[in-house]
C-alpha cells in the first residue's frame, strides 16, 4: 500500500510532496524476504531549489536508511546544437548524503555530488545525464546515469 501527498504550498511559497510505502517484497527465489516502510519529502523552493529527504526501514534483513538530498540550478545553457534536435536547457549541481545502519549496530555512510545536464531530445522528450562522484568506506567511485 501507498499514500502521497503532493502540489501544497508552505509559507515560504514552497511546493512540497510527501509519501508514505510499505510492502513486501521477496528476491533470490524466495530466500531473501524483505518488510518495512518508506517515507519521503520533497520540498521545491523559489521554483528551483529542491531539498529532499528519504528514510527506510527494513524490518525483516534489520536494515534502516536515510538520505538527503539539495539540487540547484548552475546556470542555463539554452543553446541548441546547430540544426540537430537536441535542447541543452541547464545544468545543475545534486548533492546528498546518506547512511545505513543495521539492527546490530553496523553502520556505514556515504557522501557524493552530480552534475546534472538537462536536455531536450526533438525539443518534447527530455533526458538527463548525470556525472558525479559517491564517497563511501574510503573509496571515491564515479557514476553517470542517463
Amino acid at each position: 500500500w501507498s499514500t502521497s501527498f503532493s502540489s501544497g504550498r508552505d509559507g515560504l511559497m514552497g511546493h512540497y510532496s510527501l509519501g508514505l510505502n510499505a510492502g513486501m517484497a521477496f528476491t533470490d527465489a524466495g530466500t531473501s524476504p524483505s518488510a518495512g516502510a518508506q517515507l519521503g519529502a520533497t520540498w521545491t523552493l523559489g521554483g528551483e531549489f529542491q531539498l529532499g529527504a528519504n528514510a527506510q526501514v527494513d524490518a525483516l534483513q534489520g536494515i534502516g536508511s536515510g538520505t538527503l538530498e539539495a539540487s540547484f540550478p548552475l546556470f542555463y545553457l539554452e543553446k541548441q546544437l546547430g540544426t540537430w534536435p537536441i535542447y541543452f536547457q541547464k545544468v545543475q549541481l545534486s548533492a546528498f548524503a546518506g547512511a545505513n545502519v543495521a539492527f546490530d549496530g553496523r553502520f556505514s555512510d556515504f557522501y557524493g555530488a552530480s552534475l546534472v545536464f538537462s536536455t531536450y531530445l526533438w525539443y518534447n522528450f527530455p533526458i538527463s545525464l548525470s556525472f558525479g562522484v559517491v564517497y563511501s568506506n574510503g573509496q571515491f567511485i564515479p557514476t553517470f546515469s542517463l
